[in-house]
């Protein structure tokens, strides 16, 4: 992974990447959605939020080398579930 990301080929590999894991998240949320009402803007840029937020952390997590896959699930888990840190609304 370390060479791809530093390999010319970065751009391509890593569009590669935001492309299937958004593919993946689509997938999930049309399996498991409890409110399958959301309309199709508001699910594109929920989507755009997690491929690129998640995405992002895990690519740059391999470029500086923080690979621990553990703690990096869990920090996600914690982030993603409100238990890490809770933005404020106004």
């Amino acid at each position: 992974m370390q060479h791809l990301i530093n390999s010319r080929q970065r751009e391509q590999m890593e569009n590669i990447i935001y492309k299937n894991f958004r593919g993946y998240l689509e997938n999930l949320y049309q399996h498991t959605a409890v409110d399958a009402s959301m309309s199709y803007r508001d699910l594109s840029i929920a989507l755009d939020f997690f491929t690129y937020g998640i995405g992002g952390v895990l690519i740059e997590s391999s470029r500086n080398g923080r690979t621990d896959p553990e703690v990096l699930t869990d920090q996600l888990y914690r982030l993603l579930s409100g238990q890490m840190v809770q933005m404020p609304l106004e």
